[in-house]
């Protein structure tokens, strides 16, 4: 996926926390960010060093976002540029309803890919589920290349990790 400056924003790469910063010509602050939780995973040595939760954040949370094509971009750039350099890596995203904005965000997550996979370049899978949690409504989701030759163990790991947590809807 190659967009230049044009299309997206330039970002800064904090390597030590897996984290990735940019501001858009509105001066609205992102985060965007690749955490290991070796921790939560030590149980399924098979995933624990490829396996990521991904996630962005706006920090400026009581303005409303104009339309700004660029976000979408340089987000879907970061996700490319990891998976360049961790190719055998996979992510996954969780939209929950502590906000109640769980929806909303499964929508435009699943109009971000469909996008990127009508562009005929698409390089990645998803996998989606919703596991019923007390209290919360989930979506998560997988995304890694369709070439990881660790997919396969990669998915049926994490939904052994599902099963253990939740129960798969």
């Amino acid at each position: 996926m190659e967009l230049d400056l044009l299309h997206r924003y330039e970002y800064k790469i904090d390597k030590e926390n897996g984290a990735y910063f940019f501001t858009t010509d509105y001066g609205l602050k992102y985060e965007v960010t690749f955490f290991s939780f070796d921790i939560a995973l030590q149980d399924y040595p098979e995933i624990v060093d490829v396996l990521f939760e991904f996630g962005f954040d706006r920090k400026e949370k009581k303005i409303k976002v104009p339309r700004d094509g660029k976000i979408k971009h340089t987000i879907l750039y970061i996700i490319a540029s990891f998976f360049q350099s961790l190719p055998n890596a996979a992510i996954y995203y969780v939209c929950d309803s502590t906000d109640k904005s769980q929806i909303g965000r499964k929508k435009l997550f699943e109009k971000w890919f469909l996008e990127y996979e009508k562009t005929g370049d698409s390089l990645f899978e998803k996998y989606d589920y919703e596991p019923e949690a007390e209290d919360m409504d989930l979506f998560i989701s997988i995304i890694a290349m369709k070439t990881n030759p660790r997919l396969p163990q990669i998915l049926a790991t994490f939904e052994q990790v599902l099963q253990a947590y939740y129960i798969e809807k």
